[in-house]
């Protein structure tokens, strides 16, 4: 992008900046363009039975993990795995503007939430049986917080777990993009 005003970052890194923030605006584009508006809305079809159940529960997701535990995954897995890119756009491109500005340890503390505590939330995704149910049941659950001990626990757990896992949520959350809908759930 040659539009991009330069404050006071040095020459030979203007070239990489710029692709930095190219990149990000890329993955920006899956957020808020509307051609990809669909990765937004989460749906499921509901018979009248399941209005009743839904009335019964009170809450669309309360419905969904009582009586259809794997949609209810795969629509939290969906939700949770945007609200985490959104929230890496959002962070990366602010550390990029600063880092232009010669406004360097902001720069590096904005860096850490996107690179190391969202990359301990997927981990915790993908490595930690108990996740939903700390993450949905406990108000002081923190899943980015871990010491480096858990983190390497973790890391080790991704190379025997991740490609089933992958293949049991991510897979099923791309299913999940093409299904009917009569009741939907936006994200913000």
């Amino acid at each position: 992008m040659n539009d991009m005003e330069f404050y006071y970052l040095p020459k030979e890194y203007q070239t990489i900046h710029t692709a930095c923030f190219d990149l990000i605006r890329q993955v920006e584009e899956f957020i808020v363009k509307d051609e990809y508006q669909f990765l937004k809305v989460s749906s499921t079809p509901m018979t009248p039975e399941d209005m009743k159940l839904l009335e019964e529960c009170g809450d669309f997701w309360d419905f969904l993990k009582k009586h259809r535990e794997e949609q209810f995954y795969t629509q939290l897995n969906k939700q949770l795995i945007l609200g985490l890119l959104m929230d890496f756009c959002y962070f990366m491109q602010e550390s990029l503007d600063c880092s232009n500005k010669m406004r360097l340890v902001v720069s590096f503390a904005l860096l850490r939430r996107p690179l190391v505590d969202n990359s301990r939330i997927l981990l915790r995704i993908l490595t930690d049986d108990k996740f939903y149910d700390k993450f949905i049941e406990r108000d002081d659950y923190d899943p980015a917080k871990m010491s480096d001990e858990e983190t390497m626990a973790f890391l080790k757990a991704t190379d025997e777990k991740s490609i089933p896992i992958c293949q049991q949520y991510w897979f099923s959350t791309l299913n999940c993009l093409t299904m009917p809908c009569s009741v939907s759930s936006k994200m913000r």
